[in-house]
């Protein structure tokens, strides 16, 4: 239909309890056709963004403390897809190095590089960081979906709790151990095993090198996006500075979005950070979730219920077994 452009789609998934029974049904049907159309998917799960909420609220004084409405979970849902479609800069993965100037000692914010196109070069963050162009939905899929097998990808936010202002450091360290814990999964197309990729890490860290390999890791996808104050600049250094803390340890990064749009605050916010980090990756979730929702629609096959109910629209019962099939497929790629 379209064979000159990019599908880049995106999923909510339901809940596992509290929806109807087909929902398993329309799951099968929704995610097979994608695997074959789309380029790329996120997913974002109903449960995870609702116990999330919770533990963010949870004893923070509120009258409704510990309660999550669907107008939070839209919200947060929204903050995670934003980076996907508003315009994000293209840049290259930076190398590590260590920020020791009186920038990060003090703090400062950048506000004297807030003109972003006409900054001068004291703003510049290093040589070679400028941005390359404006990402497009074929970066999304170049860094996260080119196995084919491996179309669905999920989200995180960093910082999940917003207790007051936020520092780069502070945020994007937190998004660093999201990354090392969650976007674990290995690519089908990957020859190499996880021992491999630490070792070679190893022996980086150990000959002090200075370039971005040792975060490729080779088996794990990992797309991150920074927006906020001074993102180009102070994010940015930070971000490489947390590289070189980490090189004995590196965290998952193949590909770097940066906002161009920067808000400023004169007081911090108690529902919208200065900084943010969102990291977009396949992680085992996908898999578990594909799994799981194969099973469910294979049991209501099993025994015919609510079959019915799709044959008069001209879906018959071994096209519902076909898809649960696919999702079997998709999930085995994920290496449950």
């Amino acid at each position: 239909m379209f064979p000159r452009s990019t599908l880049l789609h995106s999923v909510v998934w339901p809940f596992r309890c509290g929806e109807v029974v087909t929902q398993w049904y329309n799951i099968l049907m929704a995610v097979s056709t994608l695997q074959d159309l789309a380029d790329g998917v996120c997913i974002v799960y109903n449960d995870a963004i609702a116990e999330e909420l919770r533990g963010a609220r949870a004893n923070r004084g509120f009258k409704d403390s510990g309660e999550v409405s669907f107008q939070l979970m839209n919200q947060r849902i929204s903050e995670l897809l934003i980076p996907l479609h508003l315009p994000q800069l293209l840049y290259t993965v930076p190398s590590p190095k260590k920020d020791l100037s009186k920038n990060r000692i003090l703090g400062t914010s950048g506000r004297a590089c807030r003109d972003f196109l006409g900054s001068s070069p004291p703003c510049s963050v290093a040589e070679g960081m400028a941005p390359l162009r404006y990402a497009t939905a074929s970066d999304v899929v170049e860094a996260l979906a080119l196995d084919p097998l491996m179309k669905f990808f999920t989200a995180s936010l960093a910082p999940q709790k917003v207790t007051g202002s936020t520092t780069w450091a502070s945020v994007l360290g937190e998004a660093a151990r999201a990354a090392q814990h969650s976007f674990t999964v290995p690519s089908a197309l990957s020859p190499y095993s996880d021992v491999a990729s630490s070792r070679s890490a190893g022996k980086a860290a150990a000959a002090g090198l200075t370039d971005a390999s040792a975060f490729y890791m080779q088996h794990r996808s990992c797309l991150w996006t920074i927006r906020g104050v001074a993102a180009h600049t102070d994010g940015i250094r930070e971000l490489r500075h947390l590289m070189a803390d980490s090189a004995s340890s590196p965290f998952p990064m193949t590909s770097l979005f940066v906002s161009p749009a920067e808000a400023w605050r004169a007081t911090p916010s108690y529902t919208r950070p200065d900084h943010i980090a969102t990291l977009y990756g396949p992680t085992p979730m996908v898999g578990e979730s594909l799994a799981d929702a194969a099973g469910r629609a294979e049991e209501l096959l099993n025994v015919g219920a609510f079959v019915h109910h799709f044959e008069r629209y001209g879906v018959s019962k071994m096209e519902l077994r076909d898809a649960a099939a696919v999702l079997y497929d998709t999930a085995a790629a994920y290496h449950l």
